[in-house]
């Protein structure tokens, strides 16, 4: 996956022009033993998912949303 040339480990959900997240997720194919499933996207592990939501992604963006 990648994003603004980098690789990102975790699909994209939302644009950061609309702030919140986009429903229904394009391409979404369900939880499966225990990984996210997106079509075209390798399974993420969802407590791998919910870690990077808690940690990274709440970081990035609390900035954001408080200046």
């Amino acid at each position: 996956m990648e994003n603004s040339g980098k690789e990102r480990k975790h699909p994209k959900y939302c644009e950061k022009q609309f702030g919140h997240l986009k429903v229904p997720i394009e391409g979404w194919r369900g939880v499966h033993n225990g990984n996210v499933m997106i079509e075209g996207e390798d399974p993420v592990a969802f407590t791998d998912l919910l870690e990077y939501i808690e940690g990274d992604l709440l970081n990035e963006l609390l900035p954001q949303v408080y200046l």
